[in-house]
């Protein structure tokens, strides 16, 4: 029986077995999240490709301003998790909390500027099955465009919520 004090889990032998299964295990969920991401950007890319003038007319419909400030935001979440971990590593129980906190903070302003994009996409008829008015001549693809671009956005957006909770915890 293992001390309850111990980091050491009751069904590993030791430390070292610990941490490989826990490295193991990272590495398996890594590779699921680059096989379901890496196909969803695969269909895009081919289906871009497919229908070129009809991705451009789509995404130049998207707001330039909030995609990119929501871009500087994830990239700086991304900066304040890994500075979290490098506090972790060197015991800054305070600086890691702190930094975990803002990458939370910062997930949710990603999301809340993410709600906003869908509230404007919505209201200038831009969502396939909902609220879609395009009467062009590329307007199924302008339609498919929209389409890849909720899917995605959309897992990324629960991604992130699930993110968030981790960071939390």
């Amino acid at each position: 029986m293992t001390d309850p004090g111990s980091p050491l889990k009751p069904q590993f032998d030791d430390l070292a077995q610990q941490h490989a299964s826990d490295e193991l295990g990272m590495w398996l969920f890594l590779c699921t999240e680059i096989l379901l991401f890496g196909a969803l950007f695969l269909g895009y890319t081919a289906y871009r490709l497919a229908y070129h003038a009809a991705f451009a007319l789509g995404s130049a419909r998207t707001d330039m301003l909030l995609g990119t400030v929501n871009t500087a935001v994830l990239l700086t979440s991304s900066l304040t998790m890994a500075l979290a971990v490098q506090a972790a590593r060197g015991s800054d129980r305070r600086g890691t909390l702190r930094l975990l906190l803002l990458t939370a903070l910062l997930g949710l302003v990603f999301l809340g500027i993410k709600g906003t994009e869908y509230v404007l996409d919505y209201r200038h008829a831009l969502v396939p099955g909902l609220n879609f008015a395009d009467a062009g001549p590329h307007a199924s693809g302008v339609a498919l465009f929209f389409v890849l671009y909720f899917v995605m956005t959309g897992l990324h957006a629960v991604h992130l919520l699930i993110g968030i909770g981790l960071v939390l915890v």
